[in-house]
Parts: structure tokens; sequence; C-alpha cells
């Protein structure tokens, strides 16, 4: 019985926090391709999206798609300017 309890504990917190973990990270891989092509597409060049990494942990207070965008921007945009300079 203690088991089953645990386990549906485990379940309602898991669930809400996957969910919520899913969209910032659709919004993070987006985010970061357009971080990355932001100056090849400022000059009117096309660009070659670059492979995002591996969705970071949301800091406390990031859950939404806007959030995980917003990162991956940030993220792909500085690595864009590290490999290629500004």
């Amino acid at each position: 019985m203690m088991i089953l309890f645990i386990l549906s504990l485990t379940l309602q917190f898991t669930i809400p926090v996957s969910a919520t973990w899913t969209e910032f990270c659709k919004g993070y891989e987006r985010g970061y391709d357009v971080g990355w092509c932001y100056e090849w597409n400022k000059s009117g060049i096309s660009c070659i999206e670059a492979v995002s990494p591996i969705c970071p942990v949301p800091d406390i207070g990031e859950s939404t798609w806007e959030d995980g965008h917003s990162r991956g921007f940030v993220q792909g945009h500085a690595d864009w300017i590290e490999r290629y300079g500004r």
C-alpha cells in the first residue's frame, strides 16, 4: 500500500514537469536555430541550422516555450560568435 502511495505521488509531480520541460525544450531548439542563423539572416544570406545541443534543465521560473526560445536564442547566437567571430 505504501508503494502505491509513493508511486501516485511521484506520477503526480513528474507528469506536469515533463510536459512543461517538453514545451521548454521545443522552444529551446527553435530558439537555438534562430540564434545560430541570426547574423547570416541579418546579412541576407541563407543559413544551414546547426544541431542544437541537448536541452538544458529549465531554471526556476522558466517553463514556457517562449522561455526556452529566449534561452536557446542567446545560446545559439553565443555559439555562432564563438565559432565564427563577429
